[in-house]
């Protein structure tokens, strides 16, 4: 081979290297670019998801805020209100535990409502009426198994707004039955009920708000506000004024046995005169001096306790409640209250 063709084929390889090298490297940049322009891509599908989880969030809470606003609006057109027997729900067999029972103001009326769950998540049976006697909107929750409020029997949660005094938890007679009376001036009320996402039920009970009147801001005597063994009184309305005794609870809590008379009259006031003292055999005695009417006397014995029992009798317009089986140097505490109207004796 001549000199000269050797040459020619070194210049003609290197040439050819260098090429190769240009064009992998070209390669190698529009496939970085390529990957760079895919990474963006990514990105940007990224976003758009991230905006619209964002979005579907917005829309959520908007949902639940225009949900809450037309609820509250419901609630304050009072023309759905009524002062007649309301009831939500259907008698079933599934039994419910009352989670918590709370009070909340609102515009022109207050809300009470009770939490209620049960596995089902059926909604719940419930009967509400006003009782303009006893001055109470009266709701009895059915299919009751456990009652977690932290409100004992013949106690109550202070209100005191607007006409509504309290939420008192009564005794029923129905075992599964749970009774509570919201006290009141005279109104209208509205009940319903919500399901909440966590499978509970929101048991509502709407109160328009009253305007205190004049009879309403007597003072009533209440009796008593300490324990003792000496006679105390109360003084309030008498026959003249339809002065009765409608129905009696009773319970025994924490070392004291607590008999309340539900009362009612066509006075100002709707507690009648009455007084407790031992008599001389040593026995502790309530007369209600003025009764147009008596519903409990007529029962011929009430037991309290293994050991205290009730004797009741009447002679014209006088009841007389015998406590027997009560130690003389026991004391006790006779007083009322309103909206429940009662007469209350706690005996130590």
């Amino acid at each position: 081979m001549k000199k000269g063709t050797k040459y020619l084929i070194i210049v003609l390889v290197i040439i050819a290297g260098i090429l190769v090298y240009i064009f992998s490297q070209t390669g190698e940049k529009g496939g970085n670019e390529e990957k760079n322009e895919n990474t963006e891509i990514v990105q940007e599908e990224e976003q758009e998801n991230d905006n619209a989880g964002t979005n579907n969030n917005s829309n959520t809470s908007e949902k639940k805020s225009e949900e809450s606003i037309t609820a509250d609006k419901d609630a304050s057109d009072f023309s759905k209100y009524s002062a007649e027997p309301q009831t939500i729900g259907q008698d079933s067999d599934g039994k419910y535990t009352i989670e918590s029972v709370s009070d909340t103001a609102k515009d022109g009326y207050h809300e009470i409502s009770f939490l209620l769950s049960s596995e089902d998540g059926e909604e719940p049976f419930v009967n509400a009426s006003y009782i303009s006697e006893a001055g109470v909107i009266r709701i009895q929750l059915n299919n009751i198994a456990n009652d977690q409020t932290g409100i004992g029997y013949q106690s109550s949660k202070t209100i005191d707004v607007d006409g509504i005094s309290k939420i008192y938890r009564n005794v029923s007679n129905i075992e599964d039955e749970e009774i509570y009376d919201i006290g009141v001036k005279p109104t209208i009320f509205k009940l319903e009920s919500r399901k909440n996402s966590d499978n509970t039920w929101s048991v509502l009970v709407n109160v328009k708000y009253t305007e205190e009147n004049e009879s309403s801001n007597e003072e009533i005597d209440t009796g008593s506000k300490e324990f003792s063994k000496e006679e105390q009184k109360i003084v309030g309305v008498g026959s003249d004024k339809n002065a009765s005794i409608t129905s009696f609870t009773y319970g025994y809590e924490d070392g004291i046995l607590k008999f309340v008379w539900n009362v009612t009259s066509n006075g100002s006031s709707p507690i009648p005169s009455v007084k407790a003292s031992y008599d001389d055999s040593g026995k502790l005695v309530v007369t209600f001096d003025s009764l147009f009417s008596d519903r409990v006397v007529n029962t011929e014995e009430i037991p309290l306790t293994s050991t205290v029992k009730l004797k009741p009798s009447r002679q014209g317009e006088t009841s007389v409640y015998v406590f027997e089986g009560i130690d003389a140097k026991t004391e006790f505490r006779l007083s009322a209250g309103t909206n429940p109207n009662q007469v209350i004796i706690e005996i130590k």
